[in-house]
């Protein structure tokens, strides 16, 4: 019986080894350019070996760039094309520049797919008619997207959560925002979260109340409190910030266009604001903000200084551009702060 199990689990493994590549799908063997043959590995009746030509331009495989690899698009004058049934993966650790020379655009097509565990850097258009993810490890600086129906996915989870920078226009999108929540604490674990997407309401939050939720918005008042948000179509803007916990982990999914461009948080009026108040505002981005040295976020009014919530102590960390704090100063996306702002009206501005 033990004989029949273990062989059993021997063809299994071999299976399995079989069916996580094709022949003829390509791996990174060293850093290198796309074009040259020594860049890259071959798969073949199940193993690999060193590549006697380079993947080419368009590609109906699945081509990897593994942990530790910088490959280098850009000694031919084609553009790169991931076609139908072709994959383009870049493992965590590994790196695909498309900005040599006079740049190169990347089209992926229907059939096809790109996943960015690691590091792509394009500075031409990049246009998307099926799959495009970038993993909660993933990293991608690029110029305008153009989304043809495709899937745009920046995933979350308890690893972190996937960046873009991009420019150009709005592009739609799916933004995922993990929320941890540990059971055993005795804090609440409330946690900041910001808006991604220009245009949201409290029911993409409330996940039909599976499970459920509570959300909380500032109240830009004397009493400088909180308050609960009840309805699921309650608007939420894309410059302010919110606070929110469950009964259980969960991610949140926001569905929506996302954008590059900066933008006035006019939220935070004199009217409503003590001096000196506090004001909380997004960062609406789906890359991480620095809070630089002498950094006032276009306002004039604002004092030094911003905090954030740490769920896990249930306290505010602080940092302060010029001297630094009890943290990195790095808003990570889908995260807000607080400022504190002099007894004027005044606005945030990120660019």
């Amino acid at each position: 019986m033990m004989k029949k199990l273990f062989l059993l689990s021997f063809l299994m493994t071999i299976v399995f080894t079989l069916a996580a590549q094709s022949d003829g799908d390509y791996r990174s063997k060293a850093t290198g350019n796309w074009e040259t043959a020594a860049t890259w590995e071959i798969s073949s009746s199940g193993s690999w070996s060193t590549a006697t030509t380079a993947p080419g331009s368009s590609i109906s495989v699945t081509v990897t760039i593994l942990n530790g690899h910088t490959v280098t698009f850009g000694s031919t004058a084609s553009n790169l094309t991931i076609a139908s049934g072709g994959a383009l993966v870049i493992d965590n650790g590994g790196e695909l520049d498309l900005t040599s020379g006079s740049s190169y655009s990347l089209t992926v097509n229907t059939g096809g797919s790109v996943t960015v565990t690691g590091k792509l850097i394009s500075n031409q258009a990049t246009t998307i008619n099926a799959s495009f993810t970038i993993a909660p490890t993933g990293d991608a600086d690029m110029a305008d997207i153009t989304n043809n129906s495709g899937i745009l996915l920046i995933q979350s989870d308890a690893t972190g959560t996937g960046e873009l920078i991009f420019t150009g226009n709005d592009v739609a999108a799916t933004v995922e925002r993990y929320i941890y929540i540990d059971p055993a604490s005795t804090n609440s674990y409330w946690h900041q979260i910001s808006v991604p997407i220009t245009s949201a309401t409290a029911a993409q939050v409330f996940q039909n109340h599976s499970p459920n939720v509570w959300l909380l918005y500032w109240k830009f008042n004397v009493a400088q409190e909180w308050g609960y948000v009840t309805n699921t179509t309650y608007t939420l803007a894309h410059t302010t910030g919110y606070m929110v916990t469950a009964d259980n982990t969960f991610t949140i999914n926001w569905n929506g266009d996302i954008s590059p461009n900066g933008f006035s948080s006019g939220i935070i009026p004199a009217n409503y604001v003590p001096s000196p108040g506090h004001g909380i505002i997004s960062n609406p981005f789906t890359c991480s903000y620095k809070a630089m040295a002498n950094d006032t976020l276009g306002g004039t009014n604002l004092y030094a200084g911003i905090w954030t919530w740490e769920p896990a102590n249930g306290q505010y960390a602080t940092y302060v551009p010029q001297s630094g704090g009890t943290y990195s100063g790095i808003i990570a996306p889908g995260q807000c702060f607080f400022v504190q702002i002099q007894n004027v009206t005044q606005a945030a501005e990120f660019e």
